[in-house]
C-alpha cells in the first residue's frame, strides 16, 4: 500500500523523497509507467499538517536551546528536542505507509494504456 502505482500496480511508484514531499494537491509521475499519481487528500492534509507542526516545534526548541545555553547550559530542553525528533520520524513513517496513492485526475485513457504497455513490454523482456 505504501508505494504501489494505482495505474500499473508496479512498485516502487515514487522515490522516498518524492512520496514524502508530495502534498495533497500535487502530483508526480510513476517511475514504472510514467502516469501521474497523487496522494489521497484527507490523509495527506492531516499527515502534512502534523509534519509541519513538528518541524516548527523542533525549530522552536533548537532556538530555545541556543537562547538558554548562554544563560544556563543545564536548562536546555534536549529531552524535548529528542521527543519531537522522534515524533517527526513517526509522522514521516505514517505519511509513507498510511497515505495511499491515487490516480490523478489529469491522467487520460491513452496515457494509462501507453504506461501499461511499457510495463508489459518491460516484464516480457525479463
Amino acid at each position: 500500500m505504501a508505494n504501489i502505482c494505482p495505474h500499473c500496480g508496479e512498485a516502487p511508484c515514487l522515490s522516498v523523497r518524492r512520496k514524502l514531499t508530495l502534498g495533497p494537491t500535487g502530483s508526480a509521475r510513476c517511475l514504472a509507467c510514467d502516469c501521474k499519481v497523487g496522494v489521497a487528500f484527507g490523509p495527506a492534509v492531516v499527515s502534512m499538517a502534523a509534519i509541519w507542526l513538528l518541524l516548527l516545534a523542533l525549530a522552536f526548541l533548537i532556538l530555545l536551546r541556543l537562547a538558554l545555553a548562554s544563560i544556563d547550559p543545564d536548562a536546555a530542553p534536549i529531552g524535548a528536542m529528542l521527543a519531537v525528533a522522534g515524533l517527526l520520524a513517526i509522522a514521516l513513517a505514517v505519511h509513507w505507509f498510511g497515505v495511499p496513492l491515487r490516480i490523478d485526475e489529469l491522467s487520460d485513457v491513452q496515457t494509462v494504456a501507453e504506461g501499461r504497455a511499457r510495463v508489459a513490454a518491460r516484464a516480457g523482456a525479463r
